[in-house]
């Protein structure tokens, strides 16, 4: 029987293997936040600088080796793809971000009106949830959280009448992430 893995990073960080919680040591989460969070291939040396900065290469790499061990006896080592150089979310783990942004891009125009953000549960959740991320103070989670909390207004504000739903500029007034800003959030990331 395959294990069903959810995400939760909306509010507080959990994860859940077949609707029971796993709980994952503090760089575990980390990592697999980090993953959920970017949605793509990240370059485990991009990897390493943004989970350990303070550390020496070697004891970077050594942390994220350990990090991806820890995940085997707990039985969550399929939350993530590893590959040569790169790591990944697993694609089969349902995360309620994933969810909640899919819903905002694709939200039903019925009518010529956009369905109410209050009547789908996912979207309902985004509105009611806690931050991105809440609580963790890592810099890395700042532009996506920045851009939950651009989506969330954008829900609250939707007009009546047919609209744009896409947002154009995540960070907010005074940002480290805003644009001519030199550093590259995404640098590691492979598209």
């Amino acid at each position: 029987m395959s294990k069903q893995f959810t995400l939760n990073v909306l509010g507080e960080f959990a994860v859940y293997r077949d609707m029971e919680p796993v709980l994952l040591p503090p760089s575990c989460r980390r990592l697999v936040a980090l993953a959920a969070v970017k949605r793509r291939e990240l370059h485990r040396s991009w990897v390493c600088d943004l989970l350990w900065p303070g550390s020496p290469p070697q004891k970077a790499v050594s942390s994220l080796r350990s990090a991806l061990w820890r995940l085997r006896p707990l039985g969550a080592d399929s939350l993530l793809v590893v590959r040569h150089q790169y790591v990944s979310l697993a694609p089969e783990v349902k995360v309620d971000w994933h969810e909640a942004l899919a819903l905002h891009e694709a939200m039903a125009v019925i009518d010529g009106r956009l369905a109410p953000a209050g009547t789908h549960p996912v979207l309902h959740r985004l509105l009611r949830s806690g931050d991105l991320l809440e609580g963790w103070p890592d810099s890395w989670c700042a532009a996506e959280r920045d851009r939950y909390r651009a989506i969330k207004r954008s829900v609250l504000d939707a007009p009546d009448g047919p609209a744009q739903r896409q947002v154009t500029h995540y960070a907010v007034p005074g940002s480290p992430h805003r644009p001519g800003r030199l550093q590259n959030d995404n640098a590691g990331c492979r598209p």
